[in-house]
């Protein structure tokens, strides 16, 4: 779902590229690393990360008055908080 933000929140966003670039840097990683038992850890650490990083884009989402009335991030929005809360 993150492309998906990517894409509804482009048009609403200053500097939109440096506010996504740590995300996509470690989903990257995260598709890269294999999962055995030494590279779980990592795996588990990579996660936490794009977790705090989707916290970190969704105050800066927050923080613009049309990107919270447009419909589209509104249900992404729901989305990612209702998988995060079921992982």
């Amino acid at each position: 779902m993150i492309p998906s933000i990517f894409e509804v929140s482009k048009d609403f966003i200053t500097k939109h590229d440096e506010v996504f670039k740590e995300i996509l840097k470690l989903r990257k990683i995260e598709f890269s690393e294999e999962i055995n038992e030494v590279e779980f850890f990592r795996l588990l650490e990579t996660k936490k990360q794009i977790h705090h990083e989707l916290n970190f884009i969704f105050k800066i989402c927050n923080k613009h008055p049309k990107l919270i009335k447009e419909g589209k991030f509104i249900y992404l929005r729901e989305l990612i908080i209702n998988k995060s809360s079921e992982i």
